[in-house]
């Protein structure tokens, strides 16, 4: 039997098909465009998406079964009967809600997302980014009012499109900062705060379920990105961890039943996954940079090809704070100093420190 895991990225698309003897071929990958309209925004093109999702699932070939991993808290609009998107996709990195986010924490709003959700208030979650959508774009308003809005993560948006089923995972809706925790179910008082209509809201699944069939091959699981490779990599138990590079770093780490929130350490309660009725829990931290940072050096043009970054010719320099290198801030546990925009992806920091 062969299976077939399409990762829908930050930057790329990518299928993989596996056998039941654990053989992994990579079949197909896909980059696609980044959009940057306005400092802080961060956009992909839906239907740019779609089409790569479609092209790695046709080249995995004959499989058994499908599943999908998605970029978590990236989000957007759609029309329930064309299936036209309504707004772009809203990426993770957008920035575009920090006012909004301000305004929310001076009313003591973050009190109630840290209780139910187990996430502060930060723009790099859905949930502004889906007030946003509805409070700025006359389309999405319209089709609120005809009863033909939804709203999603960029999973829910492709399992519609092409496997005409309406849902999400609990892990990707527990990234969204309108998921209870404890209920695993979209929560009325957060769906209130955020002003997201929660008719509008897929159907929360567990991540290995029944999400419809793409040309009659069944999608058997839906998962984010992180929370796959944590599966992937073979952590299964409480207490296994995972630290993760690629346009971001992430780091997870499985805590059983147990809801663990440690603001202090800036890591953050998740959902790891539900097969069948038991969901097991981790907690979350990372940076939003490591990758995409090599990328961008490449791009300036201080160096040109990756053997380049394996040695240093000259010794660390020490930074105004007296480190002198990551590993000497990680050595001492030193945390990023005051006024840093961490946000949710700030365990650990690249590059330097």
């Amino acid at each position: 039997m062969l299976f077939a895991s399409v990762d829908q990225g930050t930057t790329s698309t990518r299928t993989l098909v596996a056998d039941s003897m654990g053989t992994v071929d990579i079949k197909h990958a896909i980059v696609h465009r980044q959009f940057y309209p306005q400092p802080g925004w961060v956009e992909h093109d839906p239907l740019e998406l779609l089409a790569n999702v479609k092209e790695c699932v046709a080249a995995a070939g004959g499989v058994s079964a499908i599943g999908i991993a998605n970029q978590g808290e990236s989000c957007l609009a759609w029309d329930s009967i064309t299936r036209k998107p309504l707004s772009p996709a809203i990426v993770w990195q957008d920035n575009r809600t920090a006012r909004k986010i301000e305004a929310l924490k001076r009313s003591g709003a973050e009190t109630l997302t840290l209780e139910r959700s187990g996430l502060p208030l930060d723009s790099y979650f859905s949930a502004t980014k889906l007030g946003w959508i509805l409070a700025e774009l006359p389309e999405a308003k319209a089709a609120l009012r005809t009863g033909r809005l939804r709203l999603g993560t960029t999973d829910s948006y492709f399992l519609d499109c092409l496997a005409g089923s309406f849902a999400t995972d609990v892990t990707t809706a527990s990234r969204t900062g309108l998921l209870n925790l404890v209920t695993c179910t979209w929560d009325p008082d957060l769906c209130r705060l955020f002003e997201v209509p929660i008719e509008a809201l897929p159907e929360i699944r567990p991540t290995v379920a029944e999400f419809g069939t793409i040309e009659g091959t069944p999608v058997l699981a839906s998962v984010v990105d992180q929370q796959a490779s944590l599966y992937g990599h073979g952590a299964r138990r409480e207490g296994d961890a995972k630290m993760t590079f690629g346009t971001g770093m992430f780091a997870l780490a499985i805590t059983g039943r147990n809801i663990v929130s440690q603001q202090n350490l800036r890591v953050l309660p998740t959902i790891a996954w539900q097969i069948g009725d038991e969901v097991s829990y981790a907690v979350d931290g990372g940076v939003y940079d490591a990758g995409s940072t090599v990328d961008f050096l490449r791009r300036v043009g201080l160096y040109t090809e990756l053997a380049e970054l394996k040695e240093f010719d000259l010794p660390p320099a020490t930074d105004s704070r007296g480190c002198r290198s990551a590993s000497a801030c990680r050595t001492t546990r030193r945390m990023p100093p005051s006024g840093w925009r961490v946000g949710q992806k700030s365990l650990f920091r690249a590059i330097s420190c």
